[in-house]
């Protein structure tokens, strides 16, 4: 079940938000919560709920015994192991093996949670949680359980036994989700049926003008897809009185891959920063040890989307330039032009993200050789021409537009509140005709 489907939209969330205000005290709310979060994995996933279960009680098990063992080390390092055997095997034993073993939904975020909390727990940060309903909502609570945000327990645990679903909660949450909706569906969406083309068809078929139309297609789907889904997320976990923090900060207004990184996928990065980076010395070590650090943490976070080539590349050439960053070119970017910085950063995020979409290495350079190497091309019905509908160019332009922060105006009305939110209310309302006349709602993350 995804947020965008019908059965979440008018039956899943309706009847959960009844329920859970209907609910008297925090327990018999979590209770619910845990309820409904093991039916919305189920909805697709009920063969594999164990192996979510299997986390959730060696986590606990690890987390009780943190707390009295004298051997806190090898606890620690138990507890870690088996959550990542259960990622190994699901996510990457497949490509040592060759077989074909289904990836669990959620396990990816699910493996993460479960390392921050006996991480946390460790560092006695937290508390170990000694109530196994608190722990699995922590680990199941549903608007996160799929494609994150990510975590950490120390931000959150307090919220589970201790929260409160205030007007202001309920209302800026409901306005979030709504964003979030239309960031998925009218762009991302429209967007996927300009980018699965260009990137299912043959290299050699595809003219430069089409290989840079899907390239671009994927660049601000893939934005809008993943943090209208973080929106979404973020704003259910308000209505419930569970403060989820952010997972974007306009990336592509980034004017260094650095910056740009501080900006994408942020819960991923901290989570990197806190649980590796750090650990390894961080950047108070010796510039090798340094740059070796960084790069570690982009092979890893390479890893952790999935077992290939192109993910090990993509880890390798964003550690790369960020050594390169590091080391050369930080300095001399800060003197360039804001315009001329922006660009670098673009560019670099968009061949990064033809390697993160493409199917194998083949690709990837046959895509950014008919990028930046025009050659002649074979006969093909996948055109630039084809593909950029009026309905397409309005969407990027909305695209290019609201993917960056605009400073708001000085002046200020009473009615304006009133106003934006009755715009989006209409944009959310003309979402939902989108959706119910598509057959097509892709969600990339589920990839991962």
């Amino acid at each position: 079940m995804v947020f965008s489907s019908p059965t979440f939209l008018f039956l899943f969330f309706p009847l959960t938000l009844i329920l859970y205000f209907l609910s008297p005290g925090i327990r018999a709310k979590n209770w619910l919560l845990v309820a409904a979060s093991l039916l919305f994995y189920s909805w697709g996933e009920l063969s594999y709920i164990s192996i979510l279960f299997a986390s959730i009680g060696i986590s606990y098990v690890a987390g009780l015994l943190l707390d009295v063992s004298r051997h806190r080390r090898i606890v620690l390092a138990a507890g870690i192991t088996l959550n990542l055997l259960l990622l190994f095997y699901f996510k990457y034993f497949s490509a040592v093996s060759g077989q074909s073993i289904h990836l669990p939904a959620g396990i990816s975020f699910y493996v993460f949670h479960a390392i921050s909390y006996l991480v946390d727990v460790y560092r006695r940060e937290a508390a170990p949680q000694k109530d196994l309903l608190d722990l699995a909502l922590y680990f199941s609570f549903f608007p996160q359980l799929i494609a994150g945000p990510i975590v950490r327990y120390v931000d959150i645990h307090s919220e589970i036994h201790d929260r409160r679903s205030n007007r202001n909660d309920w209302l800026e949450g409901s306005q979030r989700f709504m964003v979030g909706f239309v960031q998925k569906v009218l762009v991302a969406n429209t967007l996927a049926t300009v980018a699965d083309p260009v990137f299912g068809a043959a290299t050699q078929t595809l003219s430069s003008a089409t290989a840079w139309v899907g390239a671009v297609a994927y660049f601000f789907q893939l934005y809008f897809d993943f943090s209208g889904y973080s929106n979404m997320a973020i704003g259910l976990g308000r209505v419930f009185g569970l403060h989820l923090k952010e997972n974007f900060d306009y990336p592509y207004q980034a004017t260094s891959m650095t910056d740009f990184w501080n900006r994408w996928h942020i819960s991923l990065s901290r989570w990197f920063r806190t649980y590796l980076y750090i650990p390894l010395g961080g950047n108070r070590v010796s510039p090798w040890k340094h740059y070796r650090n960084l790069l570690a943490v982009f092979v890893l976070c390479g890893l952790w989307h999935g077992a290939s080539w192109n993910f090990l590349v993509f880890g390798l050439y964003h550690g790369g330039l960020l050594v390169l960053e590091k080391k050369w070119l930080l300095k001399p970017l800060a003197r360039l032009p804001a315009g001329l910085r922006h660009s670098y950063a673009i560019l670099g995020a968009l061949v990064g993200f033809v390697l993160f979409r493409a199917e194998t290495l083949g690709q990837t350079v046959g895509i950014l050789g008919r990028m930046f190497w025009p050659q002649g091309e074979s006969p093909s019905v996948v055109t630039a021409a084809g593909l950029l509908t009026p309905e397409v160019i309005t969407v990027f332009f909305a695209a290019a537009v609201f993917s960056v922060k605009w400073e708001r105006p000085t002046f200020s009305v009473a009615w304006e509140p009133a106003v934006r939110t009755t715009a989006l209310f209409a944009l959310y309302l003309y979402s939902l005709t989108f959706l119910a006349a598509s057959n097509y709602n892709p969600f990339l993350y589920f990839r991962f």
